[in-house]
């Protein structure tokens, strides 16, 4: 149903369906969805995260003015940050790549590229 208008899905659910459903529902739902993907999450990155050895840590641009800090595991492709930033600021770098710290325990090498921004933070975490 991506893609769709409340009223668009409320009249699908009571045409094809016979069921009443509210905007209300429809939000209340896409939150709760949104709530159990984000546990199952934080389930993958705490059961993956004892196995990854090598990550790799780039920015990726769509356009020139859209940049994401991505963060990605290099034999697996397991993706662990993948965000918008607004500049590759050493501030920014640092505050999205901390809570890998804590999640990386088996970390022995980080591949980047030659921003120096990633020579301050990497040591750091």
């Amino acid at each position: 149903m991506a893609g769709l208008s409340y009223h668009q899905v409320i009249l699908f659910f009571k045409l094809i369906h016979g069921v009443k459903i509210t905007k209300y529902f429809i939000k209340t739902v896409i939150e709760e969805a949104g709530i159990r993907a984000k546990q199952l999450n934080g389930m993958y990155d705490t059961m993956a995260r004892v196995h990854f050895r090598f990550i790799e840590v780039d920015e990726v641009f769509q356009g020139q003015k859209n940049c994401y800090l991505a963060v990605v595991d290099n034999d697996s492709h397991y993706t662990f940050i993948l965000d918008r930033i607004p500049n590759q600021s050493i501030e920014t770098i640092d505050v999205l790549l901390e809570p890998l710290s804590e999640c990386l325990d088996m970390l022995e090498l980080v591949i980047t590229d030659a921003l120096a921004t990633y020579k301050s933070v990497i040591p750091g975490i």
